[in-house]
């Protein structure tokens, strides 16, 4: 169940890694105990969505690893919502428990969440944008031109093509995709549920 599915939310379209090294002059050497390190290496992850925004996250750590781990996650990430990072990475902690919840993994995971996070930033200004100087009259129209079941009742969905259904409350009701929103399981309405009693 996608979180946002109500929503025309932009999809991640590709997720790369670019591994970047520098290496230190010997007097800028850094370490510890075990040694001097001369080189500094950071995994820089790329997300682009489907409405073109880009995001940009690191992961500090060996290349390598974080590279592989990034090939192995890329799959759980292509195609769903910038606004998913909580959903996803917790089908991922669900699914590949065995790798645990720190190490590489982790720094992979955070990369992308940075990445995520800095389209949802584009994504989001570049809303706010064509929203400044408009009339609240036009401002409700290019709302709803982003949402895909809002007023559509009995109208098939979109994404899925089930019927969208309705649940009214005292004062106002909302519009829903059983199928995309709720797992094919309809809301009560409270108004029919007090007839029925």
């Amino acid at each position: 169940m996608e979180q946002n599915a109500g929503l025309a939310t932009a999809k991640i379209a590709s997720l790369d890694f670019t591994p970047l090294e520098y290496v230190l002059p010997r007097e800028k050497a850094y370490g510890m105990a075990r040694g001097l390190n001369f080189r500094r290496t950071v995994a820089l992850v790329t997300v682009t969505a489907g409405d073109g925004s880009v995001g940009y996250g690191e992961a500090l750590g060996p290349l390598a690893p974080i590279g592989e781990y990034l090939t192995l996650l890329r799959p759980f990430f292509i195609g769903r919502s910038i606004f998913d990072f909580e959903l996803i990475a917790a089908s991922i902690y669900n699914r590949l428990y065995h790798f645990g919840v720190q190490g590489h993994q982790t720094a992979a995971l955070s990369a992308i969440n940075i990445a995520l996070f800095d389209a949802m930033r584009t994504t989001l200004t570049e809303a706010l944008a064509r929203q400044l100087g408009q009339r609240a009259a036009t401002m409700k129209g290019e709302k709803r031109s982003g949402l895909q079941v809002h007023a559509r009742t009995g109208l098939p969905c979109p994404v899925c093509g089930d019927t969208v259904r309705e649940v009214s409350f005292a004062d106002t009701s909302l519009q829903y995709c059983p199928t995309c929103q709720t797992g094919g399981k309809p809301l009560a309405d409270r108004r029919m549920s007090k007839l029925l009693r």
